[in-house]
């Protein structure tokens, strides 16, 4: 799928109303091609600046109207440019403020050691990506949603059912029950071994400080998070089609050790 082509237009800053945590660059807006204004945007999660996109309907009138929201990021290792703008695009079309941003360590958003995913931090960067558009001007901070996608459709379900601010979840494809849909799939020999091997990355983390990644794509044979070959092919297709940058590598988009669990809750 190519990419929408956009055009950019300068907007008045009293047609923004700069918000809280804005960088000066924020305030030029993308006219998209299904009539909806984009604008690179930021907030703060744990000392951390994650990068996004806030999207609003371009006929809008602004100091009138207070719209519902949606909040959204990516799956396993996903950024915003694989695809979401697509579909915030639409919800924008249909009257909804949209903010897709990446989590913390990935993307555009800041966090070292890079290409880091803790499921349990991503929770917390979807909160604080609801305070904060919760605080922008013509939002309607009493209807609010969530939209996830694979791993993160996995956690707009949890973060649904414990945050009462969420009105609304879109779970596409949701990563859940995670040790019968994954690891009873896998041999047992297979299952020993990654346990193994994140038990060795535990110990050279304490040991040396140095973080050990796992791809979560390869080629045939080479070990994965997720071998199957239209994952490899998925990656690798987004990345070359991200104008400007390769937003993850085709091959080795990484993790961090002690994201997964080996048994039950």
């Amino acid at each position: 799928m190519a990419p929408v082509p956009c055009r950019r237009r300068s907007v008045p800053k009293s047609t923004w109303r700069r918000a809280a945590n804005l960088a000066p660059e924020d305030n030029e807006a993308v006219i998209t091609a299904a009539g909806s204004l984009r604008r690179d945007v930021g907030f703060t999660s744990h000392g951390l600046r994650c990068a996004g996109w806030l999207y609003e309907p371009a006929n809008r009138a602004r100091d009138e109207q207070m719209l519902p929201a949606i909040v959204m990021a990516h799956g396993y290792g996903g950024v915003k440019e694989q695809y979401l703008d697509d579909f915030a695009r639409a919800f924008a079309g249909a009257g909804f403020v949209v903010l897709a941003f990446d989590f913390r360590f990935l993307g555009s958003s800041e966090g070292e050691p890079r290409q880091q995913i803790f499921w349990y931090e991503q929770i917390r960067d979807y909160r604080n990506a609801i305070t904060w558009l919760a605080m922008q001007p013509g939002v309607d901070a009493a209807r609010i949603g969530v939209w996830g996608t694979s791993y993160s459709g996995g956690h707009v379900l949890q973060l649904a059912a414990f945050d009462r601010r969420v009105k609304a979840v879109v779970a596409q494809v949701p990563a859940k029950c995670t040790w019968d849909s994954y690891f009873t799939a896998l041999p047992a020999v297979q299952v020993e071994q990654v346990a193994t091997w994140h038990a060795q990355a535990r110990a050279q983390l304490v040991a040396t400080g140095k973080v050990l990644y796992a791809a979560v794509v390869a080629p045939p044979g080479q070990s994965a998070v997720m071998p199957r070959p239209e994952a490899l092919e998925w990656v690798t297709r987004a990345g070359t089609e991200i104008a400007g940058r390769r937003a993850v590598p085709s091959l080795r988009p990484l993790r961090r050790p002690e994201a997964p669990r080996f048994s039950r809750p």
